[in-house]
């Protein structure tokens, strides 16, 4: 059911641990809530590892569904989708790099270089290889195990993000 509070739990955390430095049990706890509001200019900003996160989900999507598209043998829309994608980065990381302190620019800049590099070798190896070729012949099966190597080429790339 819809709200019209303000404000919204999203998640309450208690951590238990045992302090090793001190030799005693730790405790802590948290709560999580959101703040709504129709003010624009009440809206917080995306905390800067919270956008490179999000820029993370987007890079791994792209080249995931890149994939997809080639393994259909449609190279121009995987093409298109991860300059889509690369864009969507590209915008998301000036955001949060543009206000960031200093240490955390720094902090992150790796790994927008690391989406930007994965995106790149993305891009430059989804080949359009002779699919015409009737799938029995060498040609053809030569064509289809390059898409596949691509795929995994590709999938490879997302590790450092996925799941």
């Amino acid at each position: 059911p819809a709200s019209t509070d303000a404000e919204q739990p999203v998640g309450h955390v208690r951590l238990r641990y045992q302090d090793l430095v001190n030799g005693r049990p730790g405790d802590c706890e948290g709560a999580l809530a959101l703040q709504r509001t129709e003010i624009a200019s009440e809206v917080s900003d995306l905390d800067p590892f919270v956008g490179a996160r999000v820029s993370r989900s987007l890079t791994l999507n792209g080249i995931r569904e890149a994939n997809e598209l080639s393994a259909h043998g449609m190279f121009g829309a995987a093409r298109e989708r991860l300059a889509a994608t690369s864009h969507q980065v590209n915008e998301l990381r000036g955001a949060m790099l543009e206000d960031a302190e200093a240490g955390v620019a720094e902090a992150l800049e790796p790994d927008f270089q690391a989406q930007t590099r994965a995106l790149d070798q993305a891009t430059g190896s989804v080949a359009n290889p002779d699919l015409a070729a009737p799938a029995a012949s060498a040609a053809g099966r030569a064509a289809r195990r390059r898409v596949e190597t691509q795929r995994r080429v590709n999938e490879d790339l997302t590790n450092p993000w996925g799941d």
